[in-house]
């Protein structure tokens, strides 16, 4: 049967319009007589009308050039394909096919389609082949082995690597469910199965034959937050020894804690927002955050104030499904209590006296799809905390002066430097709202319990200021020690003041103890004041140093201290019984004269 004919009646396609009508395709029909039987919605858009052509009138009233056409077909019975035919809405692609019934030709059928829609189709298919090619060679180039699964199970990519190390060929593997690929290869199979069912990360060590693989399955998610795909990475560690060595020493909870860090992520992404991490209590506290940036859960970051839980925050956010939707920080304690709700919550215009007319949206909608930060959530007021509570309940709101629910799609990460369960005992926070955001509880540990993360935040800010003032500054030991020993009350916050002060105010390219801030040397003075008087009573006498030294000690220890407690020099030369000018010179002979106070 010759596939360009339509062996039936003009007639008979006129229950078919229905299912026509839902084609991009225009289609038109016409009797042997030339008058039009039927045409569809996208045949009347190309002619520019809804009622035009329409059935009964002859296809030569509305195109002439398309009637030639279709005349040719009735006279020959043979179809005329890929016609190019200017219509009034588009230029388009025609082909026209003979409809032969009982032996005779009884009409045509006229089949358009726009050239612009297959232009764009032929450019959309040209950039998924060649994005596949680069996918695929990506994929290849990777030292590792990687297998890919769809939502149904089924092995959808694998590269080089990955068939070698499941012993099977590229053409096998592709298209076999995970049940077939247990058969060979059970540990593999159980973890993308576990990963497409918890839709949550799998990391594992397995034993394929002979040799140890590092196994970590990544689910790839939806709108619906459920995987769409499954990719599983294969690390032989044969080839990286000492990774090998460094986890096959460490206990098997340390390892897994420690996985992550092997590839790198917690590097990557802290330096992307400014995060140092060198010591292994911010290392957990960061790999925490990775793996529950994959959930849709409530945490809640808490630490002193300057720990870096903004930092953790925006962490979680970048690595989660939400990572293109908006990341709005909130911060609790910088809102006044009467401008809350509408910041949050948004308003309709008309409101309240000086509401925009036009109405505004608030944080949470700004938000939509993203992830909300409430910083220092322990300062909201407690009317605001139940209708966040609300919010976290039903996923909806009403803005200021409004009627109707806002449904609003977010992901909750909130932070405090408060104890919020003290907090809840004093009746300060809702105890239901303090369980609805504590779901997953994160603490930050202080600086000062993490040295290592000092000493390398000190580098950090050194290299920064060098490079941006072509300077080669440097910390001298002495520096260092007393950087390491002092107790950071304000955390990163506190050492930034401080290696700012140095920086800036330091003459040298060696920074050494009399470069610290005032503030910091007194209390490291105090401190050995504090030793030497439990030691020798007033701590003023050390045999075998003279009188003359242990003076100016004790003087300049009177100096500093009046400085500190009095607001102007004129107060702190009244408080010392001596002339403003006497003590500016005895500041000059103490080298303190940079950090005399306002007159």
């Amino acid at each position: 049967m010759n596939s360009d004919v339509l062996h039936l009646s003009p007639q008979q396609l006129v229950p078919l319009m229905p299912v026509l009508d839902a084609l991009n395709t225009g289609i038109l029909v016409v009797d042997a007589a030339g008058s039009v039987i039927a045409v569809n919605k996208a045949m009347r858009r190309l002619y520019q009308g809804s009622e035009v052509p329409y059935p009964g009138y002859p296809l030569s009233d509305f195109n002439a050039a398309d009637w030639v056409e279709a005349k040719r077909v009735l006279t020959s019975g043979k179809a005329l394909l890929g016609q190019i035919m200017h219509l009034p809405a588009a230029t388009v692609v025609a082909s026209h096919l003979p409809i032969v019934h009982a032996g005779s030709i009884t009409g045509v059928v006229c089949a358009m389609q726009e050239i612009a829609s297959l232009d764009d189709i032929v450019r959309k298919l040209d950039a998924y082949q060649e994005l596949d090619a680069q996918l695929n060679g990506l994929l290849e180039a990777l030292p590792q082995g990687v297998i890919v699964c769809d939502a149904k199970g089924l092995v959808v990519r694998a590269n080089a690597a990955g068939c070698r190390l499941c012993g099977k060929e590229y053409c096998v593997l592709q298209g076999s469910s995970l049940e077939e690929l247990g058969a060979g290869f059970a540990e593999l199979a159980e973890a993308m199965q576990g990963c497409l069912a918890s839709a949550l990360p799998v990391q594992k060590l397995v034993r394929d034959k002979d040799q140890t693989l590092f196994l970590w399955a990544v689910p790839v998610l939806n709108d619906s937050k459920r995987p769409d795909f499954v990719a599983a990475s294969l690390v032989e560690l044969d080839r990286f020894d000492a990774v090998r060595e460094q986890m096959e020493d460490k206990p098997a909870e340390e390892q897994m804690a420690n996985n992550i860090d092997d590839g790198d992520i917690v590097q990557s992404i802290t330096a992307e927002v400014g995060m140092v991490v060198r010591s292994t209590s911010i290392r957990r506290v960061v790999s925490r955050a990775i793996k529950v940036s994959q959930t849709d859960s409530s945490v809640l970051l808490q630490g002193e104030s300057g720990t870096g839980k903004s930092m953790l925050a925006s962490i979680i956010h970048r690595l989660s499904p939400r990572k293109n939707a908006p990341f709005v920080s909130i911060n609790c304690g910088a809102i006044p209590e009467q401008l809350m709700e509408s910041e949050l919550f948004g308003y309709e215009k008309g409101a309240f006296t000086g509401a925009s007319p036009k109405g505004k949206i608030g944080l949470l909608e700004a938000a939509q799809g993203g992830t909300v930060f409430f910083d220092e959530i322990g300062e909201l007021p407690l009317t605001m905390q139940v209708k966040l509570l609300e919010v976290l309940d039903r996923h909806a709101f009403l803005r200021v002066g409004g009627i109707r629910p806002v449904a609003v799609d977010v992901r909750v990460v909130a932070a405090t430097n408060r104890d919020l369960e003290e907090e809840v005992e004093a009746g300060r926070f809702r105890r239901d709202l303090f369980y609805r955001l504590n779901v997953i509880p994160i603490l930050i540990p202080p600086l000062r319990e993490r040295k290592e993360d000092i000493y390398a935040l000190a580098l950090s800010m050194l290299d920064k200021h060098n490079a941006q003032n072509h300077c080669h500054k440097r910390l001298s030991p002495e520096v260092i020690d007393l950087l390491l020993s002092h107790p950071f009350p304000g955390n990163a916050r506190e050492l930034g003041n401080i290696m700012e002060w140095m920086l800036v105010m330091s003459e040298g390219s060696l920074l050494k103890p009399e470069d610290l801030p005032l503030s910091m040397r007194q209390g490291q003075e105090n401190s050995v004041v504090k030793t030497t008087e439990r030691g020798t009573g007033l701590g003023v006498y050390q045999p075998g140093r003279h009188l003359k030294d242990i003076l100016f000690s004790v003087e300049e220890a009177c100096l500093r201290e009046a400085l500190a407690s009095c607001a102007t020099m004129n107060e702190a030369a009244q408080s010392l019984g001596m002339h403003p000018t006497t003590l500016w010179r005895k500041l000059v002979q103490h080298n303190m004269g940079q950090e005399e106070k306002r007159q």
